[in-house]
């Protein structure tokens, strides 16, 4: 007898917030809640905040890019550890790596984000900029 996890839908996938920042993985995609850090997304008055929970991951495994009106978040970390008792000999591998990417909303100053790592815990401040309001309608007379 075979064992299988079952993926189930939820209603928030659907949520247009969720998808303007493409934050949720695929929920056809095979495991792809074990691929992911989790994450946490703040809409304050003057800026976002994006916080992502990485522990093991240190500031230098990060690679953060902004290309295409997209917030792209790389981490790659390798590990190697080695041990030997008596006769024996042991060399372990670790190789851990993710990427997650946020659609930026138009508002979202691009050239002032910034990022910041402690604790485990890799939070990124996006401002925001005022967006031209709509002009007030003005009659124009016939000549």
């Amino acid at each position: 007898m075979t064992l299988l996890k079952k993926k189930t839908w939820s209603p928030v996938l659907s949520d247009p917030f969720f998808r303007d920042f493409n934050m949720l993985p695929s929920p056809f995609e095979s495991d792809s809640a074990e691929l992911f850090p989790a994450v946490n997304v703040l809409d304050g008055e003057k800026n976002y905040i994006i916080e992502l929970a990485v522990p093991g991951y240190a500031k230098e495994d990060f690679e953060i890019k902004v290309e295409d009106g997209r917030l792209v978040i790389v981490a790659q970390k390798e590990e190697s550890k080695k041990s030997e008792e008596k006769n024996y000999t042991r060399k372990e591998f670790s190789y851990n790596h993710f990427q997650r990417s946020f659609n930026l909303p138009e508002n979202v100053l691009e050239d002032d984000i910034e990022a910041k790592f402690k604790d485990g815990i890799l939070k990124l401040k996006l401002d925001k900029k005022e967006l031209a309001s709509a002009q007030v309608s003005r009659k124009i007379d016939i000549k």
